[in-house]
């Protein structure tokens, strides 16, 4: 519920990894709606700790809003010791920042929190809130939405929505597991309506699962009649925003002197714009709907996701190039309501119709044509496909073909059983960018740490690296690590093919799906793609092998995974290759049988040994 929003990202570690330390013993969400669109929303919450990470998650609880769009009054607050003592939140204790988001940008000064700080909280104590936050400009113009969904992480008891809006106002209405509806009016010129969710315990989140709201109960409500007129609402705004000034074009022919291809020139204009634009790391919804001018933009050197592909819009429109905004989730939710809202989405890209091609610049490390992991797959709400109109267009789901890594690891054992290993690593595609982004804002004096972490105590190692965001070559990787003895010589014995260390994605990775023995929850499927990886492993004059791990091919109905192992001279070479493709960014809980099957059969095929002698 809404009342609980603030705090409910400061408890999303403490509930995925303790379950519920706390209980929402009641919480009443209620909009009065008027016939412009604006509205009042009143949120009531009562909450009782249960264990010590409630304390720590909910003695302070932010509240957002916008300055210009809407007033925040906190009405009452307070906490209830285990006693039944009332001691209030004081004045001096609601304390006004600047959304942490947006500091250091003053462009988004708009954005402000107010942070209740609850006096007294321990376990068994009760925290209440009420605060009235005021919509006094639309975030589009003429319309009026939201979306009201209880987490599952929480223990659930009294929780309800109310709705009170003019008769005028038409309203698409959908629901989830939400019993109620509209009720009796005391006004004949408003209607109303109640809905309740059922009680319900909280669980903790599982690994890789999807946003709780896709899975969630919910009440949506909307004046959009089509996700057609969502788009054309933000682009009534965000066309104009787009326009490129003199300057745009100069420095748009700046950065494209010299080269004529338009594919060459849209890369050029992209990579610009994500090395040269900071990203502000705010969402549609804490950053509003309105992009600032591409002239404002490229003078202050940086923006939100939205200003990002407004300028590169801008810069392509200079040199006549065809592109348009995509409004897209690029968290863990997947999901887009049959009715419209505008909280299905909380980011823009790039959308390039002539080359039906997804760019997003606001990482800064994606190489033209790639996508973050958690886009793949999904569902984006382009403004203009290319004919003038708006459609959702799914993101490319990583495929074998242009998704992949490649690793070559080298071992040399010595006659007393220690190891000096190189591990090199090729990336493309998906793999390319998980393994720029792990880098991206890493210092390197804390390289060291991060192989020796690795490591886990099994030796000592380095890495180099090259720059994450050099997009002229593709990313590479090679780790150097030295193991103490770990193979029992002379023998007879046994040992397995080492593995050393690897930052990056590895086949090792893939097996920590079978930590589980069941899932109830849709989760984000794991990495698809190929993944290629050669260990050759020169053995010690004294080691004389008596038998090899035998080959493995396993099958699933997402991909196959083979393994060889061959032997020549004194070296063993062993090859291993995983490849998987999925329908959908998303595997449901009965997928989980057959993932976990494969991830249980590679992982005892990686442990495997060499038997010696």
């Amino acid at each position: 519920m809404k009342a609980l929003a603030g705090m409910l990202s400061a408890m999303a570690f403490a509930t995925a990894t303790l379950g519920a330390p706390v209980t929402q013993l009641e919480s009443i969400s209620s909009y009065t709606v008027n016939a412009d669109a604006t509205f009042v929303e009143e949120n009531f919450a009562r909450v009782r700790i249960d264990e010590q990470a409630g304390v720590r998650a909910t003695g302070q609880m932010p509240i957002p809003y916008s300055v210009s769009l809407q007033k925040l009054e906190v009405l009452e607050a307070y906490t209830t010791t285990k006693d039944g003592q009332r001691i209030d939140v004081t004045p001096d204790k609601i304390i006004e920042q600047q959304l942490p988001q947006s500091t250091g940008a003053p462009m988004f000064s708009d954005r402000k929190v107010k942070q209740v700080i609850f006096p007294q909280v321990e376990v068994g104590s009760v925290i209440t809130i009420r605060y009235r936050r005021t919509q006094l400009k639309p975030d589009f113009p003429g319309h009026f939405s939201f979306w009201e969904s209880p987490p599952r992480t929480l223990d659930l008891e009294k929780s309800s929505v109310v709705l009170t809006a003019p008769k005028s106002l038409t309203l698409h209405i959908d629901t989830r597991e939400a019993a109620g509806g509209e009720v009796a009016s005391t006004d004949p010129a408003l209607r109303k309506w109640v809905w309740t969710f059922a009680d319900s315990k909280g669980e903790p989140a599982e690994p890789r699962q999807i946003s709780s709201r896709d899975i969630a109960p919910y009440v949506i409500v909307t004046t959009f009649d089509s996700y057609e007129t969502l788009a054309r609402a933000y682009d009534e705004r965000a066309r104009p925003m787009e326009q490129p000034t003199p300057e745009v074009r100069k420095l748009a022919d700046e950065i494209t002197k010299g080269i004529k291809d338009p594919r060459a020139q849209v890369a050029a204009l992209y990579e610009w714009v994500t090395k040269n634009i900071r990203y502000v790391s705010i969402s549609l919804e804490y950053g509003g709907y309105v992009p600032h001018s591409a002239e404002e933009i490229r003078a202050a050197r940086y923006g939100d996701c939205k200003d990002h592909a407004t300028l590169l819009e801008a810069l392509l429109a200079a040199k006549k190039i065809r592109s348009s905004a995509a409004l897209i989730h690029a968290g863990d939710s997947y999901f887009i309501p049959k009715v419209v809202s505008p909280k299905a989405f909380n980011h823009a890209i790039t959308y390039l119709p002539d080359l039906a091609l997804f760019v997003d610049s606001t990482p800064g490390f994606l190489t033209f044509g790639t996508i973050t992991p958690s886009e793949a797959g999904k569902q984006s709400l382009v403004i203009d496909v290319g004919d003038g109109k708006p459609a959702f267009r799914a993101l490319p789901l990583p495929k074998a073909a242009t998704d992949w890594t490649s690793v070559n690891s080298e071992f040399s054992i010595a006659q007393d059983g220690t190891a000096d290993g190189k591990i090199s690593a090729d990336t493309a595609g998906n793999f390319q960018v998980m393994e720029r982004g792990a880098f991206a804002n890493m210092p390197k004096d804390r390289l060291p740490q991060l192989i020796n972490r690795g490591l886990n105590g099994r030796g000592t190692g380095e890495i180099e690296i090259g720059d994450p965001r050099d997009f002229s070559k593709p990313f590479q990787s090679s780790t150097t690590v030295k193991l103490p003895a770990s193979v029992q010589l002379p023998g007879p014995g046994g040992m397995a093919i080492p593995a050393g260390v690897r930052v990056g994605a590895s086949i090792q990775q893939f097996t920590s799906v079978a930590n589980q023995s069941e899932r109830k929850t849709p989760f984000s499927c794991p990495a698809g793609g190929r993944q290629k990886e050669v260990t050759r492993v020169q053995l010690p004059d004294n080691l004389k092998v008596k038998a090899l791990p035998k080959a493995v091919k396993l099958t699933s109905k997402f991909g196959t995974y083979e393994s060889s192992y061959e032997q020549t001279g004194t070296v063993v070479v062993a090859t291993r290759t995983l490849t998987l493709e999925y329908p959908a960014p998303t595997c449901a809980p009965e997928d989980y049988t057959d993932l976990r099957t494969l991830a249980q059969g590679i992982g005892a095929d990686l442990r495997s040994q060499i038997a010696y002698e």
